[in-house]
C-alpha cells in the first residue's frame, strides 16, 4: 500500500486498501456494503485499492494463481 500511497500521492490523491475474500461475496449484505463504500470513497475522490485479504482467504495455492476468480466476484457490484 506505501506504493500506492506514494504514487497516488504525486497526482494529489488518495488510496485507500479494502480487504476482501472470494467468500466475502457470497454474502449479499457485504456486497451492498461493499458497493455503498466504493461509491463513497470515490465521492471523496479517494481511489478504493482492492486486495486479497491473505490472513484469512480459504482460496488454496491453485486457486491465487488464478486472480480472475476474485476478480469475477466484482462483476454486479
Amino acid at each position: 500500500m506505501a506504493l500506492y500511497d506514494s504514487l497516488f500521492g504525486l497526482m494529489d490523491c488518495q488510496a485507500a486498501q479494502i480487504l476482501v475474500t472470494s467468500n466475502d461475496f457470497a454474502d449479499a449484505d457485504f456486497r451492498k456494503n461493499l458497493s455503498a463504500t466504493t461509491e463513497d470513497l470515490l465521492s471523496m475522490n479517494v481511489v478504493p485499492v482492492f486486495n486479497e485479504n491473505d490472513a484469512i482467504s480459504s482460496r488454496t495455492a491453485a486457486e491465487v494463481v488464478r486472480p480472475q476468480l476474485i476478480c469475477d466476484s466484482f462483476v454486479g457490484l
